[in-house]
């Protein structure tokens, strides 16, 4: 041949990886995408979805060079549908896509594990505790750090529900955190004393940052039981941040896990992570939210785990619980932040004794970072209560499907280069994000509100779906020159559940998986409307069992942005506080005009700001 003719198997190699590259992008239901996008941006995912994978199959064919062999390609890797989709997006996007990849898991969880390791306990480190009550942690700034055990246990037996008036209403739904108040009868206080948090501070091995460890426990249980415990100025970077000539402070990677003794994690079954926050804005002891100093004035969450951030085994399992910025990115830390947790052994009540802790992992530096902002936003309803947002109930044996929805409004000019979902998988069949107003999608016309029970209106989850993307196709048709187009953002990947061997009580578990949302440019003031549509699905216990219960749940969009340049000033938090639109929240409401009581604990606590 001659010296210009084409390598066969690179070609055809190439065109392969197109076609697979295709087949991933094109795998969409069809009632998550409408006319409208499908006409416009079809073409447009095609052509990058072809050219993102002929680029990583020349890679792979080629290693870079021109004379890699054929046994050299028949051994290279499959390239991932998740690999696929990053390498696809723009630069910024993808280098944040890529730390959800199992392999950027996998390096940063090593990396934290070896830090762990060198960070001998007790040696060097430093114990606070032992723990107080809730209710002494909520009266007493002296009063650093909290526990609580309860059984699990109908809403009517819980103090804490009694207190607040929910178990008055639906007296038989179970409680979904723990009974703060719960009282240890004599005999089993020896089986759950106070417990303490480890400090503990190493060098990375980059040379300019440091891995803060802060370990609270141990934590006995024997099943069907929740376990909590909070402590003021998480990571202690209350007293960095009182150094003001050190410069800024961020955190580049954080990772939040139940673990054994030895620091093994300990994943779900059998410890299911309700929530692990560290933030500055929430309080389990403070009347109001307080508001960062970040110049912005919003509220933040700078670091949450939830129970739906464990991935399947084959994509990492608990690796997943860690988190990296990519590098020369990092959350400014503004203020001091609170930690609070509820974890619950779902084994039966009278397992075999189980032992354990949790762990909180921060790693730091002074070193200029891009500033990364996180996103926290849910469909907040006017029957708000700690940790849960609306309730709903499901039988198996007549099942209803409902629809919630609320709009918001966006409080900055951001990029949201990564999204991801937070909700309770066993009663959600789908996620939506839309970028139009509620007006705009009809939605009150043709549900009568913010929540519909579509059975009773002759209507299923799907046939609801399809008069919504009409509206949309219809506002698309009538957007002319839009600086923001109405168009579904963002919607949740049905490929979220793993099956579990061994398990009595169900066989399978909902698993993080990212969904693939493209990168979305917001202005200050656009309206959005997040949409959550629940029915029960064939994966979980409640379908198994064919029972009856009322079931709290949460529909949360959540997200990691930037500016839009590199120069441009972001707030490191947008919580719904501050972004949704009836229900308990009033975006941009200020505490001067009397606020948000988010404080619920108010009328029976007078719990103290600070």
């Amino acid at each position: 041949a001659s010296n210009r003719s084409v390598p066969l198997r690179p070609v055809i190699a190439a065109v392969m990886c197109a076609v697979k590259g295709y087949e991933a992008v094109a795998d969409v239901h069809d009632v998550r995408r409408s006319r409208w996008l499908r006409l416009r941006s079809a073409r447009v995912v095609w052509f990058v979805a072809g050219a993102a994978a002929v680029s990583a199959c020349q890679l792979a064919v080629r290693g870079g060079t021109a004379g890699v062999s054929a046994p050299a390609l028949a051994s290279a890797p499959a390239v991932s549908r998740d690999e696929l989709y990053c390498a696809s997006k723009s630069p910024v996007a993808a280098a944040f896509c890529a730390q959800d990849l199992a392999r950027a898991r996998a390096d940063i969880t090593a990396l934290m594990s070896e830090a762990r390791q060198r960070c001998s306990r007790g040696n060097g480190s430093s114990i606070l505790g032992p723990s107080a009550q809730w209710s002494q942690f909520a009266q007493s700034l002296r009063v650093k750090i909290w526990s609580s055990y309860s059984p699990f246990m109908p809403q009517r037996d819980s103090k804490l529900e009694s207190r607040n008036g929910y178990a008055l209403a639906f007296p038989d739904a179970e409680i979904s955190i723990t009974d703060y108040l719960h009282e240890l009868p004599a005999e089993e206080k020896a089986s759950h004393p106070p417990v303490s948090v480890e400090h503990c501070e190493v060098g990375d091995e980059d040379g300019e940052s440091v891995w803060t460890f802060e370990r609270v426990g141990p934590f006995h249980s024997r099943g069907a039981s929740w376990h909590s415990a909070g402590w003021r100025d998480a990571g202690r970077f209350g007293a960095a941040l009182a150094e003001p000539t050190a410069g800024p402070l961020s955190v580049s990677a954080y990772g939040f896990r139940p673990v054994a003794a030895d620091g093994t994690p300990i994943g779900l079954p059998p410890v299911h992570i309700h929530h692990m926050h560290v933030t500055s804005s929430q309080s389990l002891a403070r009347q109001w939210l307080r508001r960062s100093s970040d110049g912005f004035g919003l509220y933040a969450v700078e670091f949450d785990l939830h129970g739906d951030r464990q991935c399947a085994s084959s994509s990492g399992g608990m690796n997943c619980t860690v988190r990296a910025f990519p590098a020369g990115y990092g959350m400014h830390i503004t203020d001091p932040m609170e930690t609070f947790f509820d974890l619950a052994d779902v084994r039966p009540a009278g397992s075999p004794p189980l032992t354990f802790y949790a762990e909180h992992a921060y790693r730091w530096t002074r070193a200029p970072r891009r500033r990364v902002g996180k996103l926290l936003t849910m469909i907040s309803t006017g029957t708000f209560k700690p940790h849960d947002d609306y309730l709903l109930h499901f039988d198996a044996a007549r099942p209803s499907e409902y629809l919630y929805w609320q709009e918001g409004r966006w409080p900055a000019n951001v990029s949201l280069v990564h999204l991801y979902w937070h909700t309770h998988h066993a009663y959600v069949d789908d996620l939506w994000a839309v970028s139009a107003g509620a007006a705009s999608l009809r939605l009150r016309q043709l549900f009568g509100g913010m929540f519909s029970n579509l059975t009773a209106l002759g209507l299923d989850v799907r046939s609801a779906q399809r008069l919504i993307l009409a509206q949309l196709s219809r506002a698309q048709s009538e957007c002319v020159a839009c600086a923001s187009p109405p168009l579904l953002r963002c919607s949740l990947d049905p490929d979220r559940w793993e099956a579990v061997e061994g398990d009595a009580a169900r066989s399978h578990y909902s698993r993080y998986r990212a969904p693939h949302c493209p990168e979305w440019d917001v202005v200050a003031g656009e309206p959005f409307t997040l949409l959550a549509f629940h029915k029960l699905q064939p994966q979980g216990a409640l379908q198994a069992r064919g029972v009856s219960q009322h079931y709290w749940m949460h529909s949360g969009l959540y997200g990691l942005y930037v500016g839009k340049d590199a120069a441009q000033p972001i707030p490191h938090g947008m919580y719904y506080e501050d972004l949704m639109l009836g229900g308990s929240s009033h975006p941009l409401d200020k505490p001067e005009r009397g606020g948000k009581q988010a404080g619920w604990w108010k009328p029976t606590w007078g719990g103290k700001h600070y």
